[in-house]
Parts: structure tokens; sequence; C-alpha cells
């Protein structure tokens, strides 16, 4: 966000791949904020009125101001791992967890945990309402050609997760062609081979949006 020009980039991307800005969320640390607040504070507003979620990336791990909190326009919060590990056997992470998961309600802002795990740590987030989470207990990083399957008319996006967190593998399917949804031109135009690729897929029963 402090580095050539942000706004405009992404101006062009969602024009060049006809994006739905909704569809776009950008993860910002919280050090990139305060590197320059004006500036920062300039750019976000831009970018929400574009129609861009902003994310802060590993919260708790910088300044942590809670006044920022406010004057940013921000839509995700997610917990920085390093609380996350800790959150079964350290008192104090659970404490800090729970009380960052209440400001975020409290703001009207999406929770994400980040690095579960375990099934304990699952269950813990699940209790305090946390909105997603993301970690290797769902799936470690994986190549695409491992996750993309090809199919007559179809891309099947398909990954594995324990049978304790949800059962069978996981399949995302998009059809191709003429009404290919924006989302999958943008991905098959910018995957490239032997990178990995990070999904996402709700959770309505429990209101968890794990994330590979």
């Amino acid at each position: 966000i402090n580095f050539g020009n942000p706004l405009l980039t992404v101006q062009h991307c969602l024009q060049k791949y006809a994006i739905d800005p909704q569809q776009l969320e950008l993860e910002i640390t919280e050090s990139s904020l305060m590197q320059n607040e004006a500036h920062s504070i300039d750019v976000l507003c831009k970018m929400k009125e574009l129609g861009v979620r902003i994310a802060l990336d590993d919260f708790g791990t910088g300044y942590s101001s809670l006044a920022y909190l406010r004057r940013f326009p921000i839509d995700i919060l997610k917990i920085d791992k390093s609380f996350s590990s800790e959150v079964i056997k350290d008192l104090e992470s659970a404490a800090i967890v729970q009380a960052i998961s209440a400001l975020a309600r409290g703001l009207g802002l999406v929770t994400v945990a980040e690095g579960i795990e375990t099934q304990e740590q699952l269950e813990f987030f699940r209790a305090q309402r946390c909105d997603r989470v993301q970690g290797f207990l769902f799936s470690t990083p994986r190549p695409v050609a491992g996750v993309i399957r090809p199919a007559p008319g179809t891309y099947d996006i398909v990954f594995d997760t324990p049978a304790s967190v949800r059962p069978g593998p996981f399949t995302f399917r998009f059809w191709v062609g003429d009404q290919t949804p924006p989302a999958v031109r943008l991905l098959t135009r910018t995957v490239k081979p032997g990178a990995s690729l990070e999904l996402a897929v709700s959770d309505t029963a429990s209101g968890v949006d794990p994330a590979s």
C-alpha cells in the first residue's frame, strides 16, 4: 500500500478481468498501515468506494491500536496464528482471542483465525463464533495441478480434509466457456504451473468458513 500506485493497480485488474469488486479481498498488515497513516486511510477509503473488501492481517502482532480499527475502513480482522496456536494451553492467549472476537463482533467485522492445526483449536474458535478459520487442519499448500482437475466443460477444485472436520473431499465445480464466472477466468489466466492455491469453503451449519 506504500509503494507504487495500488489503487490504479486494483482498478486495472478489476477492469481487465471483469471482476465483481466484492469478490476481491485485499490483505493489509498492521505495520504497513502505520507507515503512513494518512496515506493508508486515503487509499483504503478509495478502494472501499470501488467495492473491494479490506482484511487486516496478522492482527495482534504489530501496533494493535484499537483506535485505528475505527479510523481505517476494515471489513475483516485476521487473528494471528501466534495466538491461535496457544489458545488451548495458554489462558492469556485464550483471553486475548476472546477479547478480539468480541471487539470485532461489536464493530461489525468478520473474524478469521489463522494457523488452525488441531480439532481442539477449531472447536475453540467455533465457541468464540469466529466467522472463518484457516490452517493445515484443512489442507497444506498444494500445487495447482493437484487441486484443479479439468473435466469436459468444467473445472473441479478438490482438496481433502480430516473426516472429523467435514466428510469427504470438497469439490468446487465451475463451468468454463461463455458462462465462466469472472473469478474462474482470472484464476485460469493467472495461476502458474507449480504455484499454490488458497481455497475457502463455507460451513453454514457451524457458521465457520474454513480456508485451506
